[in-house]
Order: structure tokens, then C-alpha cells, then sequence
């Protein structure tokens, strides 16, 4: 993968890689986070992250993670989604689509929202009411599918660079967890 100069990656870490626009003020601005999804959090979660009282995903609510065709047949209320389109990413089949939250009550500007996919310890959501964030779920064979989350979409500068950084995305065979 190629970041350029204005890209930089303010974060590796358990679970996750996050590429980050030298313009960047934070988590889900003109950001990319690369993770192996756990689990997928069933749209039937009805949750608001970091909402005081807010209860974690129920064993129930979790979800195998190639279980996303029935996720995206019928997402979360407040969540609008685009068209899902079958694109190629470093090689590997993948579907890309558009999340937009629409008026989530008790969604507050620059905090996670709707969670969608847990990755080890880290949960990734859809953030701030308004927010269009891009999602690719590349199907990785046996292993669990790898998610990429792009936010700040709506920056069309951003979203160059980004298509420039996916374009130079090249992913092997994936490597059994740690644990095995």
C-alpha cells in the first residue's frame, strides 16, 4: 500500500490499522481503518454506543460475520445505505457501500454511534448523525472477512486520495489468528 505524502498511519494496533490524511482532526475525519471483523452486530442491536445505560451486543446480537447479506438486507434504524456494488480489492472480491446516519436519537457529534462490526477488542460504527462513511467487506476465503472503513467521504479531495491509496492495496493469502 502506498500513502504518499500527505497520508500518514497514526495508528497499528491490536486488531486494526488506521491511515490518516495529513489534514486529519481525529477519528472518522478523512481516516481509513483496516480490520478482521469477530463479529458483526445484527442491525436488530438497536444500540447507541457510548450513550450512558447503553448495553454491549448480546450474544444473540452477535453475528457470525458472513452473515453481512442479511445485514445489509435490512440495516439499523437511522442508517441509510447506498447501492451495494461488488468491487476488487488487492486482488480479493469484496462489496462496497455507503453508510449514512440519519437522525439517530442520542448520537452525539464525534463519538461512534451504531456499531456494525467488532474486530478483536475494537467495535467499528457508523459515526455522527449526517456522516457518510464508506465500508469494503472483502471476502478472505476461510479466514473472517476483512473490513475497511473509510470516513469523510463527502471530501472529495479526501476521496481521491483514497481511491489512490485502495488502488495500490494488495493483500495475500490471510495468516491463521495468533492464537492457532
Amino acid at each position: 500500500m502506498e500513502l504518499g505524502p500527505d497520508v500518514f498511519s497514526p495508528e497499528v494496533g491490536a486488531g486494526l490499522v488506521v491511515v490518516a490524511g495529513s489534514e486529519s482532526t481525529g477519528p472518522t475525519d478523512r481516516d481509513i481503518v483496516f480490520s478482521r471483523a469477530s463479529n458483526l452486530i445484527g442491525p436488530q442491536a438497536d444500540l447507541v454506543l457510548d450513550t450512558p445505560g447503553s448495553p454491549e451486543p448480546s450474544e444473540e446480537q452477535l453475528w457470525d460475520p458472513d452473515r453481512i447479506d442479511d445485514w445489509l438486507a435490512s440495516p439499523p434504524a437511522g442508517v441509510e445505505m447506498s447501492d451495494v456494488t461488488d468491487v476488487e480489492v488487492g486482488g480479493m472480491s469484496a462489496k462496497q457501500f455507503d453508510l449514512t446516519l440519519a437522525d439517530v436519537e442520542g448520537c452525539e457529534e464525534g463519538a461512534p454511534c451504531v456499531p456494525l462490526v467488532q474486530a478483536g477488542s475494537n467495535t467499528m460504527a457508523v459515526w455522527n448523525n449526517g456522516s457518510t462513511m464508506r465500508f469494503f467487506w472483502v471476502d478472505q476465503g476461510d479466514a473472517n472477512p476483512l473490513v475497511i472503513r473509510v470516513g469523510s467521504v463527502e471530501d472529495t479531495v479526501w476521496t481521491e486520495t483514497v481511491d489512490v491509496i485502495m488502488a495500490s492495496v494488495v493483500l495475500g493469502t490471510p495468516s491463521p489468528p495468533p492464537d492457532q
